[in-house]
C-alpha cells in the first residue's frame, strides 16, 4: 500500500503510537472495507474494487487516515475478526515494544497501574475509618450500669 497509495502502516502506527491491538484493528477495518468496495477512510462506497482503487489513488495519502483515537470503532468486536484467515499481514505484525515509546507508555502504564493499587488501598482505609466512626457515634460517651452503678467509659475514645 505504501508504493501504491502513499499509505504506510509502519509509519502510521509509529506516528499514532498504535499498539498492537490498534493495528490489528486498523488493518482488519480496511480489510472490511475493501471487501465491500468502501473507503475505509471515508466510508464511501463503490461500484468495484477498481473505482474503489482509482478513489483511493486520486485521495492521496492525506487521506487515508486511521480513525481518531477517540472513535468507538477501536472497541468493536466487528473488527477483532480477520476478513482473511491467515492474513499475512496479521501474522507479520510485531507484537513486542520495538521502540522507546513503546517501552515508555508501558512504564506509564505500570506507573498508572500502581497509583491506582495504593488509591484503592488509601480507599479502604478511609472508609473503614468512616465505618468505624459511625459505629462510634452510635455509642454513647459514658454509660452508667444500672445492676452495680458503675461507669463505663467508651472504648475508642
Amino acid at each position: 500500500m505504501r508504493k501504491t497509495y502513499g499509505f504506510d502502516i509502519a509509519a502510521i502506527r509509529r506516528a499514532r503510537r498504535l499498539d498492537f491491538y490498534k493495528t490489528v484493528v486498523l488493518v482488519n477495518i480496511i480489510r472490511h472495507a475493501t471487501a465491500k468496495h468502501a473507503c475505509f477512510a471515508c466510508d464511501k462506497a463503490f461500484d468495484d474494487g477498481a473505482q474503489l482503487v482509482a478513489h483511493l489513488k486520486q485521495a492521496g495519502a492525506e487521506h487515508l487516515q486511521p480513525p481518531a483515537d477517540d472513535s468507538s470503532v477501536w472497541e468493536s468486536p466487528e473488527f477483532l475478526k480477520p476478513a482473511i484467515d491467515a492474513d499475512p499481514l496479521l501474522l507479520g505484525l510485531d507484537d513486542t515494544a520495538d521502540d522507546e515509546d513503546s517501552a515508555a507508555a508501558a512504564a506509564a502504564a505500570t506507573d498508572e497501574a500502581e497509583s491506582r493499587r495504593i488509591l484503592e488501598e488509601h480507599k479502604r482505609a478511609v472508609r473503614e475509618k468512616l465505618r468505624l466512626l459511625a459505629l462510634d457515634s452510635h455509642r454513647p460517651d459514658a454509660t452508667e450500669n444500672p445492676d452495680d452503678g458503675a461507669v463505663t467509659a467508651n472504648a475508642a475514645s
